[in-house]
């Protein structure tokens, strides 16, 4: 299952409970495995989700500049979409960047993925990539292995 940035978390919750509603009506059939793909970021803090979303929303202003394939690409490196386009859409508010992905504290995190859990996500792949410093998306990822991996195990 694939859910756009743009789309809500409660659309992959209504997706995933339409994909448990059709394995339910089949029960002959195997049941597939479902994985959703979402950009990650854990923090240590409240006070640092913002920054985090800001990163992921960095990212996103490139790649829209880069989809566009408008040549604006020079020697591999791509602008950025100008910020007054990115606050024309509201995918790019702060709060929806953070809500539509996973972006939080740990305690956040295992939140939604046990939600994601119960809707029948079965794999979650975590797409750390955001324009920030290695050791940022390290310190990041370590986070996770640590303080968001166990509540699973």
């Amino acid at each position: 299952m694939s859910v756009h940035i743009s789309r809500r978390a409660a659309v992959a919750g209504v997706a995933g409970l339409a994909f448990l509603t059709a394995c339910g009506a089949h029960p002959e059939r195997r049941r597939p495995r479902l994985m959703m793909l979402r950009h990650a970021f854990v923090v240590e803090r409240d006070d640092q989700v913002d920054d985090a979303a800001r990163a992921v929303k960095d990212w996103y202003a490139y790649f829209e500049k880069w989809i566009r394939n408008d040549g604006s690409v020079r020697l591999g490196h791509t602008p950025m979409v100008d910020d007054a386009e990115l606050a024309a859409k509201p995918i790019y508010d702060l709060d929806a960047v953070a809500a539509n992905n996973l972006i939080g504290t740990p305690e956040m995190l295992v939140r939604r993925l046990r939600r994601y859990q119960e809707l029948g996500i079965d794999e979650v792949g975590l797409w750390m990539d955001n324009g920030r410093p290695h050791a940022e998306k390290r310190a990041s990822l370590e986070l996770f292995i640590r303080e968001v991996l166990p509540a699973f195990a």
